[in-house]
């Protein structure tokens, strides 16, 4: 289940990238609509698609710089949502809501909202029902036209049970609680040659309690109790090569700290342990301009470093239909 959860945050990522039409009939836009498919090359079915939508308050210059990065660039309030639907996940939906107010002094704030909806049924026989609800801030700082500086907190809190029919009843129930802090600081550098270059270092701090218990035939047999904490460091660059198609590069070092408790059949036991994991990826993306307002997004990235325990080996793929007006 970690690795399934895993797989479908980096999908999702791929997945929902903002795109802008290249030759649009008009430089400026104030809506931006994006359906997004990302998927992995050795499972190519167990994608997740996803429908964003963004209204800048401000119209934004389609042409300001790289057309993946006029948002970025406008430096405009804005309000979206979106809502995922993972095909690993049978009647499984996230939801999201987020916003972001610019102050005329180049200070902003912004604030999310998330739901996810699980109720799922395997062959009539295992059924995972939960839910999923988090929010976050942020507060940054522009210092200049195409650079910024932010500091977010997030929460996550989640309870789900699952229960398999055969060949006993066992049911599992879940809770969990995940607080996130974190700072970014993100550059676009033009260059006379090619388009620039697009960096970003950013450094967060995962803090997860939690707690799950098993029942056996309706009776409890068995507690478990966990606490951990994460440090990931993640730097990337995006090379432009030109406003259509770039390249880049990301290295995340992943640290992590963990206690367990667990209690079963009147005995007990403690453990602790922790891991380190270094992960490189190499990415490009490419626009293809199908009229003024509509256009496509194909994206891939490949992943190093990884274990058996991490994720796959292969590479993601993104596509993506957009509309901006």
């Amino acid at each position: 289940m970690k690795k399934n959860l895993c797989t479908l945050s980096i999908l999702l990522g791929i997945s929902s990238f903002q795109l802008v039409a290249a030759e649009a009939t008009s430089n400026t836009f104030q809506h931006d609509a994006n359906v997004n498919f990302g998927t992995h090359s050795e499972d190519f079915g167990d994608g997740i698609w996803s429908l964003d939508y963004r209204f800048y308050f401000t119209p934004v210059d389609a042409q300001k710089g790289p057309y993946a990065l006029a948002g970025f660039l406008a430096q405009h309030s804005n309000i979206g949502a979106m809502v995922a639907q993972p095909n690993t996940y049978n009647n499984t939906t996230m939801y999201a809501i987020d916003g972001a107010y610019v102050l005329p002094s180049n200070w902003f704030i912004g604030a999310n909202y998330r739901y996810t909806d699980v109720d799922n049924k395997w062959d009539n026989i295992s059924t995972t029902e939960g839910d999923n609800k988090g929010y976050g801030a942020t507060i940054g700082y522009y210092f200049n036209e195409a650079s910024e500086v932010a500091f977010i907190y997030d929460n996550n809190g989640s309870s789900s049970w699952n229960s398999d029919e055969w060949p006993q009843e066992i049911t599992i129930a879940n809770d969990y609680d995940e607080t996130l802090y974190g700072a970014h600081i993100r550059t676009f550098i033009a260059m006379q040659s090619f388009s620039g270059l697009d960096l970003k270092a950013s450094y967060n701090r995962i803090e997860r309690q939690g707690e799950y218990i098993s029942t056996l035939n309706n009776l409890t047999n068995a507690s478990y109790n966990f606490e951990s904490t994460s440090n990931q460091l993640n730097l990337t660059a995006d090379w432009y090569i030109n406003p259509a198609w770039s390249v880049g590069a990301s290295y995340l070092w992943h640290d992590f700290d963990g206690s367990t408790h667990y209690i079963s059949n009147n005995t007990s036991d403690e453990s602790n342990g922790g891991s380190s994991d270094n992960i490189y990826a190499l990415s490009t993306s490419y626009w293809w301009q199908i009229s003024g307002t509509f256009a496509a997004k194909f994206s891939a990235a490949k992943q190093f470093g990884l274990n058996n325990d991490s994720g796959d080996d292969g590479i993601f793929i993104g596509i993506s239909a957009n509309a901006r007006f």
